[in-house]
C-alpha cells in the first residue's frame, strides 16, 4: 500500500527536464523564475501561476517555471480561489535580470478540516540557485 501511494505522489511532481537557467541576449528583458520544492503537504496539487493577470502555466511539486518579461512592471500571483496566503508580488525588472521566487505552501489540520496556505517569496539568487538546481521544468 505504501508503495502505491508513493507511486500515486511520484505522478504529481514535475516531469520535466531538470532545471536550466534561460539565456537571454542583450536586447532582451528579464526572466522570472517560479519554483517550488519537493514537499509532502499540497504535492497533489499543481497551482496555476500569473504574469500581468496572464495564466504562464501550472506549478507542479518539486517543479520550476521560466517565464520571459519585459522590463518594467509585472505582477506575479496564484490563481487560487478559496485559498489564504497568495497575494501577488509586484517586481520591477531590469534587462537581463533573473528573478526568483519560491511556492511555500502549508496545510495544518484542524480537527475533522484542514487549511492550506500558499505564498511566494522573493529570494536572492544565492539563496535560490541551490533548491531550484533540484527541481524540473514543470511546462
Amino acid at each position: 500500500m505504501t508503495a502505491l501511494a508513493g507511486l500515486v505522489l511520484a505522478g504529481c511532481s514535475a516531469t520535466g527536464p531538470q532545471f536550466k537557467p534561460v539565456s537571454l541576449g542583450l536586447d532582451e528583458g528579464a526572466v522570472v523564475y517560479v519554483y517550488r520544492n519537493d514537499q509532502f503537504k499540497n504535492s497533489a496539487m499543481s497551482v496555476p501561476v500569473l504574469v500581468d493577470e496572464n495564466l504562464v502555466g501550472k506549478l507542479a511539486n518539486s517543479g520550476y517555471l521560466a517565464i520571459p518579461v519585459t522590463q518594467g512592471q509585472h505582477l506575479v500571483r496564484l490563481d487560487l480561489k478559496g485559498y489564504r496566503g497568495f497575494a501577488g508580488v509586484p517586481l520591477q525588472a531590469q534587462r537581463g535580470e533573473s528573478i526568483y521566487l519560491r511556492l511555500d505552501s502549508s496545510y495544518v489540520e484542524s480537527g475533522a478540516v484542514g487549511t492550506r496556505s500558499f505564498r511566494l517569496t522573493r529570494l536572492p539568487e544565492a539563496l535560490a540557485s541551490p533548491e531550484i538546481a533540484l527541481t524540473k521544468d514543470s511546462k
